[in-house]
């Protein structure tokens, strides 16, 4: 079958591993990458100089799906002194 603008192939050429593949990609063309993410929620500066200060940023933007696992900026905080005693 021909349309005007392009070829769409019959149900019996395209198999639902196929359909389901291209959905998934489209998909995740339409989302943010980690690096676009971290910097538009304002919480992971800290991830964000990291990232830029080792030169991964093209790294997080690449194809393949990424998982980062990260504190946000109240995490790497100086944390509050701790009064200790000594042991008896």
């Amino acid at each position: 079958m021909v349309t005007e603008q392009y070829e769409v192939p019959t149900a019996e050429e395209v198999t639902e591993e196929e359909v389901m593949e291209k959905v998934m990609m489209e998909e995740r063309e339409m989302l943010p990458d980690i690096v676009d993410n971290a910097f538009a929620a304002g919480s992971f500066e800290t991830l964000v100089d990291a990232v830029t200060a080792a030169e991964l940023a093209g790294a997080l933007k690449g194809e393949r799906p990424n998982t980062v696992f990260t504190p946000i900026d109240e995490a790497f905080a100086k944390p509050p002194k701790v009064q200790s005693s000594p042991c008896s």
